[in-house]
């Protein structure tokens, strides 16, 4: 992800139909990461798609949440 300058870093992805998993992990390893509701070492974030779709993710350091945008 890219460092936006305040504290939040994003990325947008082309990304196929279907179901997936995700969190946050910081400085290359899993060592620190950060799951469904910003919770360090929680539970991967579910995302289901559709449709193949553009999607933008939001870090956010302060609060270890992520936000999803669909679309450009």
């Amino acid at each position: 992800l890219t460092d936006n300058g305040d504290g939040t870093f994003s990325g947008t992805f082309n990304i196929p139909a279907g179901s997936y998993e995700y969190k946050v992990a910081l400085g290359g390893s899993w060592g620190e990461n950060y799951g469904v509701d910003g919770v360090r070492d929680g539970g991967n974030y579910a995302l289901v798609l559709e449709a193949d779709s553009v999607v933008t993710f939001t870090y956010d350091s302060a609060t270890h949440l992520v936000t999803v945008t669909l679309g450009e």
